[in-house]
């Protein structure tokens, strides 16, 4: 009788043996959808080992399952084993397998999308990538499950930023992709792609202020995660942003968090690189040349981390720039040599070009070909220029043009209750012709306070657009427009005219030891001191971060040179007390003069400043002539003969 209950037993206990061997028996499907899981979370553990689990089995997958496996090889290759030649072709054997098919398939628009990716990191190249990306958008529009299709619309808007003409076109993508994600619950990292995308068209159109603040709500859906590229990426968006509205606190801070992200985040090697590279641009804004040229320096040590072959290419031009503006124009033409031959050189941004070819041209010793490709790229950043204020002018408008549809819609329905008042009530009609005439002298007084703030809107458009917010002079541009009216007007009997290129000594060091709220109070200090000492017809601006200029017309070299020394001397007898602290400041003046006219005005800054830096060289809180600087070359040749 005992055998029975023991053969029992043991069948039991062998069952329960064999259960967990069964529970993993799992199907290739299981595992390939666990698998795009496991990518979808970012568990860089998981998925390289349901990758290799998978591979034995592929050739037992269906053909859009094979589609499928694919795509995730290819993103356990790019995100994790850091290998984008096999990613891309991976990428591309998808491609192959199911772009001839009649029916549209998921795994064929993520090959699109990412092998569009991988395009762009090598090339940064819009006619190289977006194709691509506007498959994967066609794709993703036939399928019945949409889910990508936000994401993909996002990415494809990026190839509208490169005109203004494309700004609209540009948006309604990704309007489409807000409509579309309106019957979704995104994530917030997936939000944070439209953000970043609508930041990156603003930017690209001179909206800085908007691109600013798009950037930033990018970057708040990343608090809180462990996303590091996705932090690395928005803190850069924050960075140029800040450097291109002038706000280069801002921009040191964001340059600050990326050196803490290389340090945290080691294993995403390109870090480092991008963290000293964008440190530099922000030395350059703050024309703090030296360390600029170290950070770019560092950069370069690191290029080895990064495929982006178009940011290596930019550093190099960027230390070439740095090395021109140092007066190291030896130094310079060597890196424009060296970048010329990179291969992202093509990649990098037309100006920047311009600038090297102006030094391979300077360097074979072509001088006059070098002055006319500097002078081209004036006359295309006077273009720009001109553009931002079309932008800004036309993003105010847009603005007003809402409001002001708004209001009209309001009257409308006003209007049409009216009419129906009068139509059921026509015994009440004289009730309603006052209600009509109360109704009249709302809409004249709506009207009246609407033009009133389109007015007061412009003219506060036209001063922002025009002034320096720190000192509440002209800003660079505006002082450049008022130096050519000036010239304008003189056009017939050019007269002779006077520049001064003013720059604070030591300004880093005010900054360092007393913060930069100082820093903020001593240039405002040196504008307000300088100011005073101009006439009412001089022409005077902030022209960089601690840089001013004055255009003195009717001015010769010896009455400037007064002039200079007026505001140097003012300047160094009036210490700033800032908070309890008294802080001695004194400044640098370069000086030049010469015939005023309009396409003189640069050159005789571009003068004024090369002597300012000599005045630098020679000591600092002096002042230096051009035509000193002359002097002293033809005594320095005459020695040498």
């Amino acid at each position: 009788m005992q055998q029975p209950f023991y053969s029992r037993l043991l069948f039991v206990l062998l069952l329960t043996a064999l259960l967990p061997i069964t529970a993993r028996a799992q199907s290739p499907t299981d595992l390939l959808a666990k698998l795009e899981t496991a990518l979808a979370d970012e568990d860089e553990k998981l998925a390289p080992d349901l990758w290799k689990r998978l591979t034995p089995e592929f050739d037992g997958l269906s053909k859009v399952d094979q589609g499928r496996f694919l795509v995730a090889q290819g993103l356990v290759q790019e995100d994790i084993l850091r290998d984008i030649n096999s990613a891309d072709q991976s990428f591309n054997r998808v491609i192959t397998l199911l772009d001839a098919d009649p029916e549209p398939t998921q795994p064929l628009a993520d090959a699109y999308y990412e092998r569009a990716y991988i395009k762009y990191i090598r090339t940064h190249n819009l006619e190289e990538y977006c194709p691509d990306r506007e498959k994967a958008v066609a794709i993703a529009r036939k399928l019945t499950a949409k889910t990508k299709l936000p994401k993909y619309l996002t990415a494809l808007a990026f190839c509208y930023g490169d005109s203004t003409a494309r700004l609209q076109q540009g948006l309604d993508v990704l309007n489409e992709a807000l409509t579309v994600a309106q019957s979704m619950e995104l994530k917030p990292l997936e939000r944070r792609l439209i953000y970043n995308a609508t930041s990156t068209l603003y930017r690209k159109n001179q909206l800085y202020a908007q691109a600013y603040e798009y950037a930033q709500l990018a970057y708040n859906t990343t608090i809180g995660t462990t996303n590091y590229s996705a932090m690395n990426t928005e803190q850069h968006n924050l960075l140029m942003n800040a450097i291109d509205m002038g706000k280069l606190d801002k921009a040191e801070q964001h340059g600050h968090e990326l050196l803490k992200l290389a340090d945290v985040a080691p294993q995403f090697k390109d870090f480092r690189f991008f963290a000293y590279y964008d440190n530099g641009l922000v030395a350059m804004a703050q024309n703090d040349l030296p360390r600029a040229i170290k950070l770019f320096g560092q950069a370069r040590s690191e290029e080895h981390n990064t495929e982006e072959t178009s940011f290596i290419a930019a550093n190099r031009a960027q230390m070439a720039q740095a090395y021109l503006l140092q007066g190291d124009t030896d130094a310079a033409m060597r890196e424009a040599t060296a970048v010329s031959k990179l291969p992202g050189f093509k990649s990098i941004q037309p100006e920047q070009r311009q600038i090297m070819q102006s030094l391979l041209q300077l360097s074979g010793r072509n001088p006059a070909q070098s002055a006319q490709t500097l002078y081209s790229l004036y006359r295309a950043e006077q273009q720009k220029q001109r553009e931002f204020v079309a932008n800004a002018a036309l993003d105010h408008a847009q603005r007003h043009n809402t409001r002001i549809q708004k209001y009209e819609e309001q009257l409308l329905k006003n209007e049409l209750q009216i009419q129906q008042l009068k139509l059921s009530a026509q015994e009440r009609q004289q009730e309603a012709e006052r209600l009509y005439l109360i109704l009249a002298a709302v809409i004249a007084v709506s009207l009246a306070l609407l033009a009133c703030t389109l007015w007061r809107s412009r003219r506060r458009f036209r001063t922002q657009a025009q002034t320096d917010p720190l000192t509440g002079i002209a800003n660079r541009r505006h002082f450049l427009e008022r130096a050519e009216l000036v010239a304008r007007k003189n056009r017939q009997q050019p007269e002779a005219a006077a520049v001064l290129v003013l720059d604070i000594d030591h300004f880093k060091l005010i900054n360092d030891a007393h913060g930069h709220q100082a820093g903020d109070a001593a240039i405002r200090h040196v504008a307000a001191h300088a100011m005073a000492c101009l006439r009412g017809d001089d022409v005077f601006g902030r022209i960089g971060g601690e840089e001013f200029a004055a255009l003195l017309p009717g001015t010769d070299d010896a009455a400037a040179k007064k002039m200079a020394e007026r505001i140097r001397l003012a300047v160094e007898q009036s210490p700033l007390n800032h908070q309890g602290d008294e802080i001695h400041i004194t400044v640098s003046i370069g000086l030049t003069s010469g015939s005023l006219d309009r396409d003189h005005i640069e050159s005789l800054m571009q003068r004024a400043d090369k002597v300012m830096y000599r005045a630098k060289n020679a000591g600092r809180n002096r002042t230096f002539s051009y035509a000193d600087h002359q002097a002293d070359i033809a005594a320095a040749n005459s020695a040498v003969g």
